[in-house]
């Protein structure tokens, strides 16, 4: 009987990792060959979570490209400025872009409290669009957190690598 039950709850255990490791690598698979979506379509505006300055990077670049008419970067470090942000993406790119309709946000530190950032920025600003800029890896804990503040708000995902 004991034999039978230790059988059992190996074979239990066995799955359970199994399972694991196969959710493991399809998440792994997914980010490797994320792309951005609708590379071309406009939005009301471009969002980037900090993390890596090649977000902001890529962000300010859309920006410029016309994809949308204001940006919001949630969870700059307080001692960051906007000028500085400025001042290093037109060190490192050529394109131009006006310093309006330019924000920083600096309350969140998690990717929780950038949803809430994020969602105070949209809703006082009346924004139904938004192209989601984050790293492939966290994209998808990031599309959730905006998904749970706002339900209805349209979110166009534009992952970038790490660099």
């Amino acid at each position: 009987m004991l034999t039978n039950v230790l059988r059992f709850i190996t074979i239990l255990l066995s799955c359970a990792i199994i399972m694991w490791f196969a959710g493991y690598a399809l998440f792994t698979l997914k980010i490797i060959h994320s792309v951005p979506l609708k590379p071309e379509e406009k939005t009301e505006a471009i969002v980037a979570l900090t993390g890596d300055s090649h977000r902001i990077q890529t962000a300010m670049d859309l920006w410029s490209d016309g994809l949308a008419p204001q940006i919001f970067i949630s969870g700059v470090h307080r001692n960051v400025k906007k000028d500085e942000i400025l001042k290093d993406w037109k060190q490192k790119s050529d394109k131009t872009t006006p310093e309006c309709c330019f924000v920083i946000g600096y309350k969140a530190t998690n990717t929780e409290e950038n949803g809430l950032e994020v969602y105070d920025w949209v809703r006082k600003n009346n924004i139904r669009s938004i192209r989601l800029v984050t790293s492939n890896y966290h994209m998808p804990r990031s599309i959730l957190e905006m998904r749970t503040q706002m339900p209805n708000l349209k979110i166009i995902a534009h992952p970038v690598e790490k660099s």
